[in-house]
């Protein structure tokens, strides 16, 4: 029993601090959800939500943004030893083996997903682990990619293409179905709210970034930062509205996402006048919350509103 204490606090601790388990569960059941319902109403107008290849589309999609942790926490181990001694892995909290293992366990359990609702289902999952190990190996180019980040970062992002194809294959490819053309501005409007929050999480002050920080204000500056991360919302945004204008009205999509939309830019602005901790945390809080935001209003909400209408 005092093990299990024991192993339970340091892994409740771990995510904590690396993959917050509560944040990643909203966000990706969300995503699923979302993918799910948009593929219904796009495909199968009138059907029900696909509730029976939910929970693997939820489950798969969860387990493999943490083997996507469990990656980064291998491959950046000596970078993090140096630079990030604090970080639970090099101080020594949880080993780089416990990782592995648990992720192993993690992809087991996602293949029983996938056979639970068809062995073909399998297809996509294999395809986003593929890529997964394309990135661990930083595309057989890891040198090059460090002297240009921002294409690192676009590589990087591709494999949320990969997770979307699967979430709505868990609806299409189930129902035997050609995937309708409108997922290509959902799966557009998917790789643009990973650069949100992926660069969200990494703008900080002046006070927590330092020489070697693999932050985008390290690299590119605040403004440079804040510009960007602007400009991946922009982009967000247009692809979201394309997406909406095809499947529910565009009032309820704008009263939905625009205050979430409004947080961001206002975050932004507030961080660039007070470069501080808390600026730079609010960031990263309003991309969540515009991620959150966005994918229930281009899936969930637009698929209830029909449903209540009729």
């Amino acid at each position: 029993m005092k093990n299990f204490v024991s192993t339970f606090k340091k892994w409740h601790a771990y995510q904590k601090e690396r993959f917050p388990l509560l944040k990643y569960s909203l966000i990706t059941a969300a995503f699923a959800g979302s993918g799910l319902a948009l593929s219904s109403m796009t495909s199968t107008p009138g059907e029900p939500f696909p509730f029976r290849v939910f929970p693997a589309a939820f489950l798969v999609s969860l387990f493999f943004f943490f083997q996507l942790r469990v990656s980064d926490e291998l491959k950046d181990y000596e970078t993090d030893c140096r630079y990030y001694p604090q970080r639970p892995v090099p101080r020594g909290l949880i080993s780089r083996q416990e990782l592995l293992v648990n992720g192993l366990i993690l992809a087991a359990v996602q293949i029983l997903l996938c056979l639970q609702i068809g062995l073909v289902h399998l297809l996509p999952l294999f395809a986003c682990w593929t890529y997964l190990l394309f990135m661990h190996n930083e595309f057989f180019i890891g040198e090059w990619l460090k002297q240009h980040p921002l294409i690192y970062t676009f590589l990087h992002m591709l494999v949320l293409l990969c997770l979307d194809v699967f979430i709505t294959s868990c609806h299409w490819l189930d129902a035997g179905l050609v995937p309708s053309p409108t997922l290509i501005s959902f799966y557009a409007t998917s790789f643009f709210l990973g650069l949100v929050l992926e660069i969200g999480r990494k703008v900080k002050s002046p006070q927590e970034d330092f020489n070697g920080s693999n932050t985008y204000t390290n690299m590119l500056g605040e403004s440079g930062a804040i510009s960007l991360w602007y400009a991946s919302i922009v982009f967000c945004f247009g692809f979201a509205a394309l997406t909406a204008m095809q499947t529910s009205d565009m009032l309820m999509f704008m009263s939905f996402i625009f205050p979430s939309l409004s947080l961001c830019f206002l975050s932004g602005a507030f961080f660039l006048f007070h470069k501080n901790a808390n600026t730079a945390k609010r960031i990263e809080s309003a991309a969540g919350l515009f991620v959150l935001c966005t994918y229930l209003s281009l899936g969930l909400v637009p698929f209830i509103v029909q449903k209540l209408g009729s």
